[in-house]
């Protein structure tokens, strides 16, 4: 079964679990986490119970149908696999919100902000671990000037970019596990920081040292 198909799924479960829940939901569910962890947002249910489905949805479109949009849709047979696994995991992430949110609402004693963070990091190294696989388009990647024009340093690029954010994710999932949360958003912060930074960093050196590399 393709990538595509089980997202596809995942957003119908989605779907059906909200329409199954929708009647036993209280007047207002919580939405929103402030850094201590109390909630500090609410929203209808309606809204709880659709937005985030709705949101993989149009995901999913979006993604599925890249390849029509981009002028440079040759290169999709290389990694079109990858965008599937792309869309499977920010689908998956969203449909875990969802769920928390409704199961949060339904009275369930769940740390949702610290669980939300660790599934954050999940993600990062989920994308990471495909970011190596993508080839020159016109949407996703590092898309910087010196890897646009040179197809060996945008592979090189990321295939360490891939590393250095699957590791910013594992770094993000663990220390959402065992810090308090007011030093976690902090922590995430700066790691996504250095992780942009290393990889731009990275990419423009390689760029660099290949230019000198043809030039001697």
């Amino acid at each position: 079964m393709t990538s595509k198909r089980v997202s596809a799924m995942v957003i119908v479960v989605g779907f059906l679990l909200g329409l199954v829940l929708s009647g036993q939901l209280p007047s207002k569910i919580p939405i929103h986490w402030g850094l201590s962890g109390t909630v500090d947002g609410y929203a209808d249910p309606v809204l709880a119970v659709w937005l985030l489905p709705a949101i993989a949805l149009g995901v999913f479109l979006i993604l599925s149908n890249l390849r029509r949009l981009d002028p440079i849709r040759a290169n999709y047979v290389q990694f079109e696999g990858t965008i599937g696994r792309f869309t499977l995991a920010i689908i998956s992430f969203l449909m875990a919100l969802h769920i928390l949110i409704l199961i949060n609402g339904l009275g369930w004693d769940v740390n949702v902000p610290r669980i939300v963070l660790v599934l954050v990091g999940i993600l990062f190294a989920s994308l990471g671990n495909e970011l190596g696989r993508l080839r020159p388009n016109s949407f996703v990647g590092i898309r910087v000037p010196w890897t646009l024009n040179n197809e060996d340093v945008w592979r090189q690029s990321h295939r360490v970019g891939g590393r250095i954010m699957v590791l910013s994710g594992l770094v993000i999932a663990l220390a959402s596990l065992v810090s308090p949360l007011t030093i976690i958003v902090w922590v995430i912060q700066l790691v996504i920081f250095v992780m942009a930074a290393g990889m731009i960093g990275y990419s423009y050196y390689y760029a660099l040292q290949k230019r000198q590399a043809s030039e001697n």
